[in-house]
């Protein structure tokens, strides 16, 4: 599944707009619908969504696509926390269950999330 930002980007491209373009039919900056494409932000208002969709008239669900990423966002988050701190309990022995996990713990990246949720998974 295509994430929001691969969305607005594909959209954007098959109507033949550019940024700059989207930018003034939008009234959000470049440097926003930049950060949008890249996956950087997804948009919090509805309103911003909803512009964004109208312009672009998708066939996805924009508002559902970003309610989506947001709370798997969170979930990373709350799931990152909670190993960090186990991390964090076992460094002074110095003993974590597999080699990487402290790097890993403080890398906070959800690449390296997803890499863990596979090998535990395994």
């Amino acid at each position: 599944m295509a994430t929001f930002g691969q969305t607005v980007k594909e959209a954007r491209l098959k109507n033949k707009l550019t940024m700059r373009e989207l930018s003034k039919l939008t009234g959000l900056s470049i440097g926003y619908i930049c950060d949008i494409e890249k996956g950087r932000k997804i948009p919090k208002n509805a309103h911003t969504i909803f512009s964004i969709d109208l312009k672009l008239n998708t066939s996805v669900d924009l508002t559902d696509l970003a309610i989506t990423e947001r709370l798997k966002n969170k979930a990373y988050k709350a799931m990152f926390d909670l190993l960090e701190y186990s991390f964090k309990r076992q460094a002074s022995d110095n003993n974590y269950p597999f080699d990487g996990l402290k790097e890993i713990a403080e890398s906070r990246s959800t690449y390296h999330l997803e890499k863990i949720l596979e090998d535990i998974g395994d």
